[in-house]
């Protein structure tokens, strides 16, 4: 191993240990890569049959990923007996997530019906919490909506930038307050207490499935621009070994490929035999690695055999 030996007449020059050990590296590199491709496609093909279109995540950090969990503090205010509160524009009433949505302005209570207000809308609920009646923009008096409460006559007021209003018998009409009236303003505070068994709520209720998380992942879209970079990089690399592999394996422009040794045994054994020394075990993983290498570099590039330098 000391000094380098003559190289065989007709042979070219092969490639310095440098190419050898980048190319180790790169196909360490991307091997994994290449392994999750494979198989997040096998998954993806048979994604029915293994229930993956049907069975929802239940991941916190991947609904995140996903919008699906806001970010921030919820919302909160308190009106009777129920809790109201809005994180990223939905609603909840209690441990219930509601259809409706909006940015929660507030809500009272009256002893048959629950009245929920957002910044355009006014959502009235029966005493169990369930969808009665909804106030849209053009029954308003106003828009947006900045305050609601009671009166001490549990009559129902509704301050706008055009004033403060009270709300009828039967959610009809609107009229004028009069700027004395005492009106108990509902007021919103940060749900942080409350954030953990909202995200719970989402949670248990999510529709998304691991199939769509798979899909992703396969693209490398779940990971952003990054994500899907490297995939392309895999691709490219992969295409381009295996271009590079035909080649190697083609032996139209190598002299010594016709009397290279064809098989395992073969080589192995006039290897061993011409430096002299002893080489790991036949069937042992290191005989394995030193005969693929070996194998390519003869074939492909005429380079000296990683074993003995003396191929």
């Amino acid at each position: 191993m000391g000094k380098d030996r003559p190289r065989k007449k007709g042979r070219r020059p092969g490639p310095r240990k440098w190419h050898r050990q980048w190319h180790r590296y790169l196909g360490a590199v991307f091997a994994l890569p290449l392994l999750w491709l494979t198989v997040s496609g096998l998954l993806l093909q048979h994604g029915e049959r293994l229930g993956l279109t049907e069975k929802k995540v239940s991941s916190a950090w991947l609904l995140k990923r996903y919008n699906q969990i806001p970010t921030g503090a919820p919302s909160v205010t308190e009106a009777g007996r129920f809790l109201i509160a809005e994180w990223g524009g939905q609603i909840f009433v209690d441990d219930r997530l509601l259809d409706e949505s909006g940015v929660l302005t507030g809500a009272v209570a009256l002893p048959a019906e629950l009245v929920v207000a957002t910044n355009s809308e006014v959502f009235v609920y029966d005493s169990q919490g369930l969808y009665l009646d909804r106030l849209g923009e053009e029954s308003l008096p106003a828009v947006p909506l900045m305050r609601i409460g009671l009166d001490p006559n549990n009559q129902i007021h509704l301050e706008t930038a055009a004033g403060q209003h009270v709300l009828g018998e039967g959610f009809l009409e609107f009229e004028e307050a009069s700027p004395d009236t005492v009106v108990a303003w509902s007021t919103l505070r940060e749900g942080n207490k409350e954030r953990e068994s909202l995200q719970q709520i989402l949670v248990e209720g999510s529709e998304f499935t691991w199939s769509r998380v798979i899909t992703d992942l396969h693209s490398g879209s779940l990971l952003g621009k990054t994500g899907r970079f490297f995939v392309d990089l895999t691709g490219l690399r992969s295409s381009f070994s295996q271009c590079l592999e035909f080649g190697f394996f083609s032996g139209e422009n190598h002299e010594h490929h016709e009397s290279a040794p064809d098989s395992f045994a073969s080589w192995y054994n006039e290897c061993g035999n011409s430096v002299g020394r002893r080489l790991p075990a036949k069937g042992s993983w290191r005989s394995y690695s030193l005969a693929w290498s070996s194998v390519q570099f003869r074939r492909g590039y005429g380079a000296p055999c990683p074993a003995c330098d003396n191929c």
